[in-house]
């Protein structure tokens, strides 16, 4: 399982920095395509306004698309599912060697490999009660067409 992560902000939309966007965009689809990928989000997650409605639905339809390449996998936690736990923090595991716990005010790296098979276990209760493959694509389709 591979999770890389690629960051790409911009506040201005200045030549160079629309350059520099493509120049991200470009990474980060040579690395989707190199690696295998697997997400879970949840659905609320996805309900969240945090732009306009187009934005929103450019957002949700981007997904739609990762989601029929052979390199990843998505899944949805439904509003309905019931969690194995609260969730109090996000996370990504890189390379299964390291951890990324994302907090308000830092980013913790975790290479403890008890903290590792930790989360690792975490990501695989989460991913149990998501929704995976055509169920994940119809509820992310769903709301894009709210």
């Amino acid at each position: 399982m591979s999770w890389p992560r690629w960051h790409c902000y911009g506040r201005h939309r200045t030549t160079s920095n629309q350059r520099y966007g493509c120049g991200c965009n470009v990474k980060r689809y040579s690395v989707i395509q190199t690696k295998r990928f697997r997400f879970v989000v949840t659905e609320a997650a996805l309900h969240a306004r945090i732009g306009p409605p187009a934005v929103q639905r450019g957002q949700l339809d981007r997904l739609l698309v990762l989601m029929n390449l052979d390199t990843v996998e998505l899944a949805v936690i439904p509003l309905t599912a019931r969690l194995p736990f609260v969730m109090h923090h996000g996370f990504s595991i890189e390379d299964e060697d390291l951890v990324l716990v994302e907090t308000f005010s830092a980013e913790l790296q975790l290479r403890d490999p008890d903290d590792v098979a930790l989360y690792a276990k975490i990501f695989d209760a989460l991913w149990g009660v998501a929704e995976a493959g055509e169920r994940a694509a119809e509820l992310v389709r769903r709301m894009a067409a709210e």
